[in-house]
């Protein structure tokens, strides 16, 4: 039904059992996932008692918009309309720990849903290229007994808590995560890239996550035989090319990726040859557009490249920073001419409890009186000689522009990460056993591969074109841009279109659709596109 928009005059504010559920996340979430089979998948799991896949869906929309909370969601389901809307039985009785078995369940069949999820993808979807970016991170763990429960590198203000590590992988194409797999909370990052690599090789290629796992040890694909090289050779057929930052630039990491069939490109750490090439060779910086411009060095021994970025924005960035915290070091030095002399502005003290130290700070002054060419001077000290530089590695001969286009599509897999912890319910972790943390992870991954997938088969809105001043460079004019809702606006759009159960006075029971907008709109038509019989097996094109 439409929206029905009612007059003030008319609002009835006597108590009532109205009751209105999001639909909008509801459908979405059971259409994507059944699209891709994994709905379908998941029913076979759990063959007696309340339908598993019927409770993922509800899990999915809960944690997304309300709360993690499963006794929160089990009480949330207390009520005979919001199941018979999410199509439980009228004798189906949802509790907590029925909420906590189902994750259970996921968390024990995480690599079956993962796999079952590409090939859906795979069958449903047009994939031009089959790049991965790949990034990991960490989050809170509320359960001292857990398994996965250790100190590590403290990520988001998480230093002295117990946390979890996890890799999470997306189709870059697509813009849909495929894989995630969580980690001790004092993983490093080359035992995740060496441990997850070879799976997802393994995935891509169809033959089954652990069927590298012999290079998760060795890097070296001749020593594994022949259905290892069936493998690899089926993921280089692809063409895939694994897109990361620095975590995977050790020598190990992109061994290990060629040796499993993918191409890599990095981000790597500038050496004292880059800065050597940076004095001599920087009449032969070209300049690729946006503010950019690059060196390109190509390595015929090992056959990767390396590309050298001076980024106009990043330069900028650099100087306005270096000079806020020249301000303040001036400002300490107003002070200190003063008599305002701090202790705590230059020294840090540690506190042990045997000891007490007292440290005396003696004033000496080097400009004086400072001038505006002095600041400067100090500004450019203080930015160094790296300010503005970033540099990439390959082993794909790319032009300067094509690996800046590749390594900058990596951004999704950060909005993804913040998506997963802010909107996917697993930032904190509140479950403690290795099934359990499994399972949340693996609601998160469907949870965001379903708006994922609405999203990429939404028409992309462009800006509009820009005035452009006489005389700018063909290459200075940026195309106008295309956009798509992110997760977070997704999700708060398909929330907010509820369908509202009502009765007037003793008639019958009417349910109404409320709040359509232009995203809702847009993922229900496309819905409808895909329930069409016209449809049939056709594939969801590329934007």
């Amino acid at each position: 039904m439409d929206q029905t928009q009612i007059a003030a005059t008319a609002t009835d504010e006597n108590h009532n059992d109205n009751l209105s559920v999001p639909y909008g996340l509801i459908r979405t979430v059971r259409h994507y996932l059944e699209f891709v089979g994994v709905l379908s998948y998941i029913r076979g799991l759990k063959t007696k008692g309340v339908r598993l896949d019927l409770i993922v869906v509800a899990l999915c929309m809960y944690t997304m918009h309300i709360s993690n909370s499963m006794n929160a969601c089990a009480k949330w389901l207390e009520n005979p309309a919001v199941r018979r809307q999410l199509g439980f039985s009228s004798k189906d009785e949802i509790s907590q720990r029925t909420l906590n078995r189902a994750i259970v369940i996921l968390g024990e069949n995480r690599e079956g849903i993962i796999t079952q999820l590409w090939k859906g993808i795979k069958e449903r979807f047009e994939i031009d290229d089959y790049d991965i970016n790949l990034d990991g991170s960490a989050v809170v763990l509320y359960g001292p007994k857990s398994e996965y429960g250790e100190m590590g590198y403290g990520r988001d203000k998480n230093r002295g808590k117990l946390q979890v590590e996890f890799m999470v992988a997306q189709l870059a194409s697509l813009g849909i995560p495929i894989y995630i797999k969580p980690y001790t909370g004092s993983t490093s990052d080359e035992a995740q890239y060496r441990d997850c690599v070879p799976e997802l090789a393994g995935l891509m290629s169809g033959e089954g996550l652990h069927s590298l796992d012999s290079l998760k040890e060795s890097t070296d694909a001749e020593e594994e035989g022949e259905a290892s090289l069936s493998v690899v050779a089926a993921v280089a057929l692809l063409g895939a090319a694994i897109v990361a930052d620095n975590g995977a630039a050790s020598n190990k990491n992109t061994r290990r990726m060629e040796s499993c069939g993918f191409s890599y490109l990095t981000r790597v750490d500038i050496n004292a040859s880059d800065l050597k090439n940076i004095d001599e060779h920087c009449s032969e910086f070209e300049y690729v557009g946006d503010g950019m411009m690059c060196y390109t060095h190509h390595f015929t021994s090992s056959g990767r490249t390396t590309y050298l970025f001076l980024s106009r924005d990043l330069l900028e960035k650099g100087r306005y920073k270096s000079r806020e915290r020249l301000k303040k070091d001036l400002k300490r030095y107003e002070d200190a001419k003063e008599g305002n002399l701090r202790r705590s502005d230059y020294v840090k003290i540690s506190k042990v409890p045997w000891i007490e130290v007292d440290v005396k700070l003696t004033l000496q002054e080097q400009l004086v009186p400072y001038s505006e060419m002095d600041v400067e001077r100090l500004v450019r000290d203080r930015m160094g000689v790296k300010c503005g530089f970033f540099k990439l590695e390959s082993n794909l001969k790319l032009t300067a522009k094509e690996a800046l286009t590749k390594y900058r599509r990596r951004v999704g897999v950060e909005h993804l990460i913040s998506s997963l912890k802010r909107i996917t319910g697993i930032k904190p972790i509140r479950v403690w056993n290795k099934e359990s943390v499994d399972g949340s992870m693996t609601l998160a991954l469907l949870s965001e591969a379903a708006i994922a997938m609405a999203r990429h088969c939404m028409p992309a809105t462009e800006d509009p074109p820009k005035e452009v001043p006489e005389g700018t460079n063909e290459e200075d004019v940026e195309p106008p841009r295309k956009h798509k809702p992110s997760t977070e606006s997704m999700v708060r759009s398909l929330f907010q279109l509820t369908l509202t159960g009502f009765r007037k006075d003793k008639g019958p029971y009417n349910e109404v659709l409320s709040n359509w907008d232009a995203i809702s709109k847009a993922v229900f038509d496309d819905i409808h596109l895909h329930e069409s019989p016209e449809w049939g097996s056709c594939k969801v094109g590329s934007w």
